[in-house]
């Protein structure tokens, strides 16, 4: 490396010295510089830099060990050498701290193959937004690219993460966040592509290459696509306006010439508000200035002359490389030349920035030696190897009014680029990668970096580069600075305390302090600004070190709460001076005084005098929970008790009663309890009352058990009041209304005495009683019952429940047993020949039934009741579901005799109607059995059926006995069909006939008429015999002279046509006059249809 870094030896030009010193005291200091990479490929692609000056840094790398910590100081190792792939590919975020301290890292690959990072943005809300395509595992052997935004908090924490499907030619390469952090995508794709299965209007469609910009929510929804499909164009960059609308930069080729087309689309729909063309010209990169002009590092290409002003004026370019300014509308402001002087000199504009002050700073890439300054003036920043296909890397700066301001450049000796740059609080922070060997100080000063591993191997390794604003301005900072003695202040405790800033203990010192020098009280010390490579500065600031004593700590003794007070810390009583409290002895943060106080907790407390804190006390504080009283809930009284709050069974100290659970009224123990109401109690133990428990209270008002009086009773059964029918629980029986004389259940019953009962629920006897009158008999008081059902099928059966008439032989059938018999002496018997088995689907036959149901009582009484069930007809109706009426008449439809009674449909109530036309018809015929009406219902289908019309008959012929006839017919009707008028068939094919005449029948099988028709089965003779005896003398089609239309052409072996016959026409086998000899002969026949038949057939003599 010595031979690279003589340029910072005295054999750099002297010109070059100065100028490189007037951009560093005038412009940026050397601050810091870091290197990201192992033994691989390990780039670096885009940085981002927040408000407080923390960096961020993408890339790609393919190291099996990469090391995300870029500091010398520590190291967080990515171990990839265990990856299934030989070609290992991740992505990584590297975050740094203004002085270039590393605070985290992350790295993003799934299956850490095919993965590229693209572009970092920072959000309005300072969330942190990577723009990766990221190769996904979807199952043990398949994978899927896709384009990923990562949304991370800054302390690194994933927030979400939308991902697009990259289907085969799907590209992304642009991307930017508008000022309502929604996301702008550019690209290009070929043919049409589904990207959004479940919204249809995003997805791309063209026949051709095309490029595309798409907008996203925060959250990944997709509000508007844009596509282009002009010839060969790709977007190549987007940026978001301060307005939300979007300026993007595509190139691409028209009409055989490359061009640059520049876009103003609005935001809310993708629609183009205005487009400007620059013709024969590319652009590398380009970006809005604070004025949201549009700034175009842009290619001349074929280096010829190019007009760069995309109105209809001209601004001519002749250099291969230019900036070009355009207003905010796309107007031309300005631009500036650089002409490549040397054919293996290049220049590669990768980056260009803006500052507060609107300054614009361009970086990329250059070989051999370039003029930076595009003015009349020469500013030259050359690579010291001379010319090179891999170059170095260049800044070049202009000022708001567009001029050239200063340059610098990075130094390799194999490559180094450029690639970003971001200027954020006056500090420039570059970003790029080199191979070999490079020098990351800008100055005369020496910051050396190797990507040589061992001295042999050249990898390509990542760099960020901070450049300071140089400051020499006298220290701010306070005169009279108070310091307290338990801190032992020293040097470092001053302010301000920074490493820019020197102390001294003179004015005229010019060795440092030590940070860790002890102060003296009243001693004066000095501070001198250092940024750096910056020159320190001639004025120092004096302050004087005053030292008080601190204070001791507050003391006090333990407090005690209740829970119920809701203490606070303000609450405690303590002696001291502008009180503080901590959770803890090492608290760098105190905590309010409104902080509620938590039991079994200790706080720690201190005291401030002059300035000046003292150390902090332990303050353990108790507040007493005390715990409600315990008891049950809800609570049951009966209503003749009269009870009160006092009454209810409740475990605790110092009781107090509420009508709420909060606040409310204190209840005092006398209040009467009433029934579904909610007290709330609680108890109080060393002063503090306890949370309130709720206590339901039902009040049971017990009713009188159910039993119908009178009862009957079989005196020869010797009942007794456990006898009695009746429903409750617990029943007690009484002599009396009130009070009365308590009974046993064994107590007997007496004719014509009443009882009373009550019953008890939830330990509660009803407060009235039930009275029931007791009758007693020597037989059980039933009766026959006789009823009429319809027979609901007009099967001649009914099915039925016997047990369901119990109700109609007895009036009360508690106690009582049911016994069917088919006979009376069964009944008497009890016989089981005669008894009914089958209860519930007992069936009935048409007429009268008779069942005798024997009643048994739990005494000896029974009684035989005849249960007579007649089962009487529905009437029938005889109408069919479809009743035919043919074309123009009538029909009447008979429903039943005179004796039954109808309503018809139509609104008629005669046994029959007369009807006219075709529609859909009910009636509902009922007959009166007295007692009961039976009623039928039928709907039926009055349709209309006409005589036939043959539309056509279709035969297949020219066999002596397999031809077939099919009829085809049209009408309303139901038809059949015959071919002799005596044997119908349904189906309209007749099969296996012979040739010859047939007369076809189609009849309505309603008896609406017959049609006919003649066909016929055309055949021909195998042979004739022209000898003249007068038989089979001439050769035709038989039945040929009914088809009119028909010929018949006849041909020799040899296929030559002999004659042509009509459909009357016969041949007697000759031609021209003379007899043909005996042979086979062929003939085609020809039909009106067009249809052909083709034949032959044997002329003997």
């Amino acid at each position: 490396m010595t031979s690279f870094f003589n340029k910072k030896s005295s054999k750099v030009p002297f010109l070059f010295l100065i100028l490189l010193y007037s951009f560093l005291a005038n412009g940026q200091d050397f601050q810091w510089a870091r290197q990201i990479g192992d033994r691989g490929t390990d780039e670096s692609t885009a940085i981002e830099v927040d408000q407080e000056g923390n960096s961020y840094v993408i890339g790609e790398f393919d190291s099996n060990s990469f090391d995300l910590n870029p500091t010398t100081t520590g190291s967080q190792i990515i171990n990839n050498s265990f990856s299934q792939y030989s070609q290992i590919s991740d992505i990584y975020l590297i975050k740094q701290n203004e002085n270039g301290d590393f605070l985290w890292g992350k790295t993003f690959g799934d299956i850490k193959r095919d993965q590229y990072a693209y572009e970092i943005k920072i959000g309005n809300d300072g969330n942190i937004y990577l723009f990766l395509r990221i190769m996904y595992s979807i199952t043990n052997s398949t994978f899927d690219s896709f384009t990923t935004i990562v949304k991370l908090a800054p302390n690194g924490n994933e927030l979400s993460r939308i991902k697009i499907k990259n289907p085969d030619g799907f590209f992304t390469n642009g991307f930017d966040i508008d000022n309502q952090n929604n996301f702008i995508i550019s690209g290009w794709f070929t043919n049409s592509k589904q990207i959004d299965f479940n919204n249809t209007s995003v997805n791309f469609q063209s026949n051709q290459l095309a490029s595309f910009i798409l907008k996203l929510d925060n959250t990944g929804n997709f509000l508007w696509q844009k596509t282009f499909e002009y010839p060969s164009l790709a977007t190549s960059e987007i940026h978001a306006k301060s307005n939300g609308n979007i300026i993007a930069i595509q190139n691409g080729v028209e009409e055989g010439h490359l061009l640059i087309r520049i876009l103003n689309i609005d935001s809310q729909n993708g629609s183009v508000v205005w487009e400007k063309k620059l013709t024969d010209q590319s652009a590398t990169t380009f970006q809005l200035d604070r004025l949201q002009n549009i700034v175009i590092a842009g290619k001349n290409i074929y280096q010829g002359t190019a007009d760069v002003d995309p109105s209809n004026n001209t601004v001519s370019v002749t250099s291969q490389n230019y900036i070009l300014w355009l207003n905010s509308n796309g107007s031309f402001l300005d631009v500036k030349e650089y002409n490549v002087r040397e054919y293996q000199d290049e220049l590669d504009m990768n980056k260009i920035q803006s500052d507060v002050h609107n300054n614009i700073y361009v970086v990329g890439r250059f070989s051999g030696k370039i003029d930076a300054d595009p003015s009349p003036n020469e500013f030259f920043i050359e690579n010291p190897r001379g010319r090179t296909q891999y170059g170095d890397g260049f800044l070049i700066k202009f000022d708001s009014n567009r001029n050239f301001d200063n340059a610098f450049s990075l130094e390799s000796d194999y490559r180094l680029v450029i690639k970003d740059l971001k200027v954020q609080n006056e500090n420039i922070y570059l970003m790029g990668d080199f191979n070999s060997n490079c020098d990351l100080d800008p100055s005369i000063e020496v910051a050396p970096f190797s990507s040589l591993n061992g001295g042999i191997v050249l990898s390509t390794d990542g760099f960020i580069v901070k450049l300071g604003p140089c400051n020499s301005s006298k220290v701010v900072g306070l005169t009279n600075q108070s310091f307290c003695s338990d801190l032992n202040p020293t040097v470092s405790s001053i302010s301000p305390n920074s490493s820019s800033v020197l102390w001294y203990d003179s004015a005229i010192s010019t060795t440092p302090l030590s940070n860790t020098t002890l102060l003296s009280d009243n001693k004066k010390y000095y501070a001198a600004r250092k940024n750096g490579n910056c020159p320190e500065s001639t004025e120092r600031l004096e302050i004087t070190a005053h030292i008080s004593s601190s204070p001791k700590e507050p003391m006090l003794l333990s407090p005690e709460f209740c829970l119920s007070e809701n203490a606070k810390l303000s609450e405690i009583n303590i002696l001291g001076q502008n009180i503080k409290w901590y959770t803890n002895l090492t608290d760098l943060s105190s905590i309010p005084i409104t902080t509620l106080l938590q039991n079994a907790t200790t706080y720690y407390v201190s005291q401030t005098v002059n300035g000046c804190e003292s150390g902090r006390s332990p303050i353990p504080v108790i507040v007493h929970n005390t715990a409600p009283p315990t008891t049950t809930s809800p609570q049951t009284f009966c209503i003749q008790q009269n009870t009160t709050l006092s009454t209810i069974v409740i475990s605790g100290q110092n009781i107090k009663w509420y009508d709420a659970l909060t606040n409310g009224n204190i209840l005092p123990n006398t209040t009467a309890l009433q029934n579904g109401i909610t007290y709330y109690a609680s108890q109080t133990i060393n002063s503090c009352e306890s949370k309130r428990i709720p206590i339901l209270i039902n009040i049971v008002n017990t009713t009188v058990p159910i039993g119908i009086s009178p009862q009957t009773f079989c005196s020869s059964q010797n009942p007794t009041l456990a006898t009695i029918i009746i429903s409750g629980t617990a029943i007690r029986w009484y002599d009396n209304a009130i009070n009365g004389n308590f009974l046993p259940s064994s107590t007997p019953l007496k004719d014509g005495i009443t009882y009373y009962a009550s019953q008890t629920e939830n330990s509660c006897e009803s407060p009235n009683r039930l009275a029931l009158k007791i009758q007693l008999i020597n037989t059980l008081p039933a009766s026959n019952y006789e009823e009429l059902l319809c027979d609901d099928l007009n099967d001649g059966k009914e099915t039925v429940d016997l047990t369901a008439y119990n109700s109609n032989l007895i009036s009360n059938t508690a106690g009582y047993l049911f016994a069917y018999y088919n006979t009376l002496s069964g009944a008497e018997k009890e016989s089981a020949v005669n008894k009914i088995i089958n209860t519930s689907k007992f069936s009935l036959n048409l007429g009268a039934n008779i069942i005798y149901v024997r009643i048994n009582s739990n005494t000896p009484c029974y009684a035989i009741a005849v249960l007579k069930l007649s089962v009487v007809a529905k009437p029938l109706i005889l109408i069919p579901d479809i009743v035919p009426i043919c074309e123009n008449n009538t029909i009447t439809i008979n429903a039943g005799s005179a004796t039954e009674s109808f309503l018809w449909s139509t609104g008629a109530t005669t046994p029959s109607i007369t009807v006219a036309n075709p529609g859909e018809y009910a009636v509902t015929v009922t007959k009166n059995y007295g007692t009961i009406s039976c009623s039928s219902s039928k709907r039926f289908s009055v349709k209309k059926s006409t005589i036939a019309t043959i539309t056509s008959i279709k035969t297949l012929d020219w066999t002596d006995k397999n031809n077939v006839i099919t009829v085809y017919v049209s009408g309303a009707g139901d038809f059949e069909y015959s071919i002799d008028g005596t044997h119908y068939q349904d189906s309209n094919e007749f099969q296996n006939l012979n040739s010859g005449a047939y007369t076809v029948f189609v009849r309505d099988k309603n008896g609406c008429g017959i049609v006919t028709d003649k066909v016929y089965l055309l055949m021909y003779p195998k042979f004739f015999t022209p000898n003249g005896d007068g038989y089979n003398d001439t050769w035709s089609i038989h039945f040929s002279d009914t088809e009119i239309g028909l010929t018949v052409q006849l041909f020799d072996r040899y296929g030559k046509l002999i004659t042509v016959l009509n459909q009357n026409q016969t041949w007697d086998g000759t031609f021209n006059g003379l007899e043909l000899p005996s042979t086979d002969y062929w003939f085609i026949v020809t039909r009106a249809d067009g249809k052909e038949y083709k034949g032959h057939f044997t002329l003997k003599r």
